[in-house]
């Protein structure tokens, strides 16, 4: 994974760790599940969904010619 540049190692598992915490909670499951559906991932699980989405939506983007 890539950190945002002098984020230290330390610092970006203190926030993995968190948000995984909140993201496992029955509480935030609840309310997600009422708002929306949800997704919750690790940060590599993460960079391939959006991976995955950005080449979606530019296959997309091109069968409507707005874009190259």
């Amino acid at each position: 994974m890539r950190r945002p540049k002098g984020l230290p190692k330390e610092i970006a598992t203190q926030y993995e760790t968190a948000i995984k915490k909140v993201c496992d909670s029955a509480e935030f499951k609840e309310f997600m599940n009422s708002a929306a559906s949800m997704i919750c991932l690790d940060p590599a699980g993460f960079a391939e969904f959006m991976k995955a989405d950005n080449e979606d939506n530019g296959k997309a983007l091109k069968s409507l010619g707005l874009a190259k």
